[in-house]
């Protein structure tokens, strides 16, 4: 068993027109009995929290302990070969060091999370929005 920890991949870059930006991501490999910490996990915006898994078996997204939402328990997600999972409730699994664990206890393969970036000098209604 090993400990790793990685960070939330953020776009990198934005395309001239805004429309796309660019993340340039990470993967780590994992092994079997592996326990992964994101840290970094609430820097991104609101729902755009991704977790990519490549490879075979199931991992345990952990609880946390820092809001209520942990009361709904850890959460089972079992890959075949390829899956993207969208946490929508990032609370729920929250440690008040602001860090996700996800138990690879059987799965093998690669690991990396994705998220969009929080916009800065942002107004409704504003002709100067502007990511930051």
């Amino acid at each position: 068993m090993a400990e790793k920890t990685i960070n939330v991949n953020l776009p990198k870059a934005t395309e001239a027109s805004k429309s796309i930006e660019i993340i340039e991501a990470v993967k780590t490999p994992v092994s079997k009995g592996d326990v992964v910490t994101v840290e970094k996990a609430f820097e991104n915006k609101d729902n755009s929290f991704f977790l990519v898994l490549e490879g075979a078996g199931t991992v345990t997204i952990k609880a946390g302990n820092n809001y209520p939402n942990a009361m709904l328990g850890d959460l089972n997600a079992t890959v075949a070969t390829l899956a993207v999972i969208n946490i929508q409730d990032l609370a729920r699994f929250e440690n008040r060091d602001n860090t996700i664990v996800i138990d690879c206890a059987n799965y093998t393969g690669t690991i990396m999370a994705i998220g969009k970036r929080l916009f800065t000098n942002f107004h409704y209604g504003s002709r100067n929005n502007k990511l930051g």
